[in-house]
């Protein structure tokens, strides 16, 4: 019988020039039995480095195995609920700005925010069950009096600090009395009561995100500089920041609480529960909810004081790139996901083009079954993925005829499940316009129905006014439509295919990836193709037999 890579690895001596190898294979069981990213990384990562495997290497090994089973699971699982995505967010993963994405990941807001790569998170300490006391400790004076509620409409249980911090022994009996399934909470602020007149300062700002998993979170805090006086896992679904404002009043307290929200938003951090309380309540650490932990992970990081860190914003969070310094790459980054082989990857931009007449839209059209279905484009492997297919040349009913007529000639399914369509024929925009209308749209698919496009194929775009030029936005802003299919880009992290014609494509320089141009000849077609990322060249011959490329 099979011997679990996951048992030999826990239970048995590895010798050390086996270690990754097993850490390798049992990942990878675990991540397909259904353990989060945090489990695995605690048991089977923390055997590894048991046993001698340096942690940078641990967390290598563990990554790499999570982004083959979530690979998977994207490629085998088209009908996966959006909402099973949630399930994720409490494991620590690891991303970077490059790495290919899917549906299980908050997509990069802009290319003008921060590249933020996600990081583990540490594990609890062994005597995580005084971390209440460590945080009493660090945050408030013995004389001031904190609240403690069990739950979250009732009234508080008030104590002193320098009452609570008793004998290790008798504090630890008091934790494990609040365990359960409910919880318990307290006040992010010193106060002798539930009411704002009860308040003894106005020292912290409670802020979390529940929708990026906790590694990005952490990861965002530490990037950021945030004046955290305490960072708490929430049971492994989410990170809760203890910011230092220090403000004088309520008013103070309440400018300096939006002030905050705005900049993290700005800079790719949507602070998703911050009500500007100062009697919020902020999950309790070292007990356990429903047998998981609530621990501290850091006490007194980042900046030290409010006005540190608004004199550090003002300078490097101006909503511009950052410096990146190179030796923050300990390896190579994965690229992005590659949806054709050979052709495209998510983040690039492609202009097809070609004569009138030659068969761009038929081209388009087959590409984007192709992609929806994994099946062969132009004899090129596809990766299975979403499309959306941007239609400003056509009438609705004409082009949903022409995909039915290419699907029946390649004798592929009619469902067309992974592709949605967005009809702008008549829609008067200008490029700036239609750059902001796809990031929107995009955007709302994504936030709504938890579609994650790899590819945007957009149909007639040379037609639009200042698509051949550059054009001025109500902003008074110069833009083009290089730099648009780079806004679209950069906020969406799909790829971009536009058709044009070859006299569109000739009469503007298009800073894009890669040109791929059908040239017609007697009896075959060739589709000749230069790009920055993939070697130059003709593609094979084709026959054109109305209506696909064979």
């Amino acid at each position: 019988m099979h011997k679990s890579s996951i048992n030999i690895l826990l239970y048995e001596n590895v010798s050390a020039d086996k270690i990754e190898s097993v850490l390798h294979r049992s990942a990878l069981e675990a991540f397909q039995v259904g353990w989060t990213y945090m489990e695995t990384s605690f048991q089977l990562g923390g055997r590894a480095a048991d046993l001698g495997m340096e942690q940078g290497r641990v967390e290598h090994v563990l990554r790499s195995a999570f982004e083959i089973e979530r690979r998977k699971e994207v490629r085998d699982d088209d009908s996966s609920d959006p909402k099973e995505a949630a399930t994720l967010a409490g494991q620590a993963v690891y991303l970077h700005p490059h790495e290919q994405r899917s549906n299980y990941y908050s997509k990069k807001e802009s290319a003008r925010l921060l590249n933020v790569e996600a990081v583990s998170l540490p594990w609890p300490e062994d005597n995580w069950r005084l971390d209440l006391k460590k945080l009493l400790t660090s945050l408030f004076s013995p004389e001031e009096s904190f609240a403690i509620n069990r739950t979250l409409t009732g009234r508080s249980s008030i104590q002193k600090v320098k009452d609570a911090l008793k004998a290790d022994t008798d504090f630890v009996k008091t934790i494990r009395f609040l365990d359960g399934d409910s919880g318990a909470w307290l006040r992010v602020n010193p106060t002798l009561g539930d009411r704002e007149s009860d308040l003894s300062s106005y020292r912290y700002a409670l802020i979390q995100n529940t929708s990026l998993e906790l590694g990005k979170q952490l990861a965002y805090f530490r990037a950021l500089n945030l004046p955290c006086a305490a960072l708490v896992n929430c049971c492994g679904e989410t990170i809760q920041a203890w910011v230092k404002v220090d403000a004088k009043n309520i008013e103070e307290y309440e400018e300096r609480v939006s002030f905050l929200v705005e900049t993290l938003k700005s800079s790719g951090f949507e602070v998703n529960s911050c009500e500007a309380d100062p009697l919020a309540l902020a999950a309790l650490p070292g007990i356990l909810i429903q047998g998981k932990q609530q621990y501290l992970l850091d006490l007194q990081s980042g900046a030290e004081s409010w006005q540190e860190w608004n004199l550090w914003a003002e300078a490097y969070l101006d909503g511009n790139p950052l410096i990146e310094e190179a030796a923050s790459y300990s390896e190579a980054p994965m690229r992005s996901l590659e949806v054709i082989a050979g052709l495209i990857r998510t983040t690039h931009r492609l202009v097809l083009s070609g004569p009138t007449g030659s068969g761009k839209s038929f081209a388009a059209i087959d590409m984007a079954i192709a992609v929806s279905q994994g099946e062969l484009y132009l004899g090129l492997e596809t990766e299975k993925s979403k499309v959306l297919f941007v239609n400003m040349e056509s009438d609705p009913v004409h082009l949903v005829n022409r995909f039915f007529d290419v699907a029946r000639a390649r004798d592929i399914p009619t469902n067309f499940e992974n592709i949605d369509y967005l009809h702008l024929l008549g829609v008067e925009k200008n490029i700036a316009e239609l750059g902001d209308l796809l990031v929107k749209r995009v955007k709302a698919a994504s936030q709504w129905e938890g579609k994650e496009y790899s590819i945007i194929i957009v149909d007639g775009a040379g037609k639009i006014p200042g698509s051949l030029k550059r054009t001025i936005t109500p902003a008074g802003d110069s833009i083009s439509l290089s730099m648009s299919l780079d806004k679209v880009v950069a906020q969406t992290g799909s790829s971009i295919v536009v058709l044009l014609k070859d006299t569109e494509a000739q009469n503007q320089s298009l800073n894009v990836d890669s040109h791929l141009r059908i040239e017609p000849k007697e009896h075959t077609t060739s589709f000749s193709f230069r790009s920055r990322h993939y070697s130059s060249g003709p593609l094979t011959n084709k026959v054109w037999e109305y209506p696909i490329f064979k």
